[in-house]
């Protein structure tokens, strides 16, 4: 299937990541973005982004896309909010990184709450 998508869009045959699949706990809650006999393909919410950056937590790589990730999801709710939604996205055994990670994040944005 990717290797069809791929040929049809012209992107490269390894497009997609398979490293991520390790980050992933539960189905998107996301808009359904595609919808075909068999298959339900469902944009990824910016909670479940945002734990999985979390959770990998690569700080060169991560630190832009969580602060902005973080950004978004600040603009209609608070510190312990935001994190009661991304919590049902954290891969058991990394949630005490991810959550270094956010209180640094938060930190680092925002001051101490």
């Amino acid at each position: 299937m990717g290797a069809i998508i791929a040929q049809e869009n012209g992107w490269p045959k390894d497009w997609p990541n398979d490293s991520a699949k390790a980050y992933l706990t539960a189905v998107s809650d996301g808009p359904v973005l595609f919808e075909a006999l068999g298959i339900v393909v469902r944009q990824t919410t910016a909670e479940q982004l945002l734990g999985m950056k979390l959770c990998a937590w690569r700080d060169d790589v991560d630190i832009a896309d969580t602060t902005r990730l973080l950004t978004v999801l600040t603009e209609s709710s608070d510190r312990a909010e935001v994190w009661r939604r991304i919590e049902p996205y954290l891969v058991p055994g990394r949630d005490l990184k991810a959550q270094y990670a956010f209180d640094g994040l938060w930190e680092s944005l925002y001051g101490v709450a």
